[in-house]
């Protein structure tokens, strides 16, 4: 079977949750006989995850710019709908050519869309009948209004959530043949991959970003600072996404004195002994799906910290058993912070339950539910 890949990001220099998932899913198809196609639009070609050797990476290169007559048509002379349809179909159309060139020649059977405007060039633009997936990495709220006055999630074959709780929020507001829930593939850690639960470490990993939120987490932690003089934490993600972010928190830590024990690491595709390094994971993150990273930590055995109004976040943490969830405010989450650093065993026993919950997202079980959409859906396409 050949399927195609479609992401309209920067999904293979990127470090995110969602490139790391684009990448195991074209990895995993690919170990399983599925000839596999990847599209992308990046700057660069040098993966930051691994691709397999059999699967065929195409950069489309591309990034698109309004012109100024498209700016002043969207700004001036359409509502906010139409502002939102001329941004997209302005895109598609501009990439639509090489996408329907690339169709042409790999004959996909089935293409997986990670993002509304990528399904949108599919389905809309190109009016392709080869059965669509839309791969929704965004809360189930955002998804919806993004699909406002486009209808691209009622025009896919499939609509594919990260959770049944996300899967039931779009099936309210969409009507769509097939949408199904299948979680991100967390790996398993065996017994003798656990934390120091003895550490002084906290450890956040998120690209440097509004929506995570680690203003938040500097003032928590500078909050609990002197009470707390052997205890450090470690931030790991991307400074390039949002810089003016980045500069906000390294002034914050200057300002605090605290560049002695906030550390800003980068980026990491070896994840796993920076996370063994640690005893607490902190996650203020305001909007996620399912993150990657609060799994694979909760995968280590870390008891985590997140915020209860946070979808994808409160939908894996349970208050008191495997984690902790608390407000957006600085306030609520240094007293959870305090708990955890004060009790060695209260992390131990968090981070064992943790351990115990991502079980469900192991490779087998993930994979045995991929294979069984992709099959039902060429079934469908045989029989139609």
């Amino acid at each position: 079977m050949n399927i195609l890949l479609f992401s309209l990001s920067e999904v293979i220099s990127s470090s995110d949750g969602i490139s790391k998932a684009f990448s195991t899913l074209a990895n995993d198809l690919s170990t399983h006989g599925y000839n596999v196609t990847a599209i992308f639009t990046d700057k660069n070609t040098s993966p930051f995850f691994p691709y397999d050797k059999q699967i065929h990476l195409c950069n489309l290169g591309l990034r698109y710019k309004w012109d100024i007559l498209t700016k002043a048509k969207a700004l001036f002379s359409f509502s906010l709908t139409e502002k939102h349809k001329i941004k997209y179909y302005g895109y598609g159309q501009k990439l639509a050519p090489k996408i329907a060139r690339i169709i042409k020649k790999q004959r996909p059977d089935i293409i997986i869309c990670f993002q509304i405007r990528a399904a949108l060039i599919i389905k809309n633009i190109l009016k392709c009948d080869i059965p669509t997936i839309l791969s929704c990495h965004r809360p189930p709220i955002e998804i919806i209004e993004d699909n406002k006055g486009l209808n691209v999630l009622e025009n896919c074959e499939a609509i594919h959530a990260l959770s049944p709780c996300q899967a039931s929020a779009i099936s309210k507001e969409i009507q769509c043949q097939y949408i199904f829930p299948i979680g991100n593939i967390v790996p398993q850690y065996d017994n003798s991959d656990f934390p120091n639960y003895t550490s002084k470490k906290i450890i956040n990993v998120a690209k440097f970003s509004t929506d995570k939120n680690q203003l938040l987490l500097i003032e928590a932690f500078n909050q609990l600072a002197k009470e707390n003089p052997e205890w450090t934490m470690d931030i790991w993600g991307s400074s390039t996404v949002q810089p003016v972010y980045y500069k906000k928190c390294l002034k914050l830590i200057k300002k605090y004195d605290l560049t002695n024990r906030i550390f800003f690491c980068g980026t990491t595709n070896h994840i796993l002994p920076r996370l063994k390094s640690a005893s607490i994971f902190a996650f203020p993150s305001i909007s996620e799906a399912l993150p990657i990273a609060l799994l694979e930590a909760m995968s280590i055995g870390l008891p985590s910290i997140g915020l209860k109004d946070c979808v994808g976040v409160n939908e894996l943490l349970q208050n008191d058993i495997n984690g902790y969830l608390c407000d957006n405010t600085v306030k609520s989450f240094a007293n959870q912070l305090s708990i955890l650093m004060q009790n060695q065993n209260l992390r131990e026993k968090l981070g064992m339950n943790a351990k115990k919950y991502v079980r469900q997202y192991s490779h087998e079980k993930i994979w045995q539910e991929w294979d069984s959409v992709l099959k039902q859906l060429m079934q469908r396409r045989t029989h139609e």
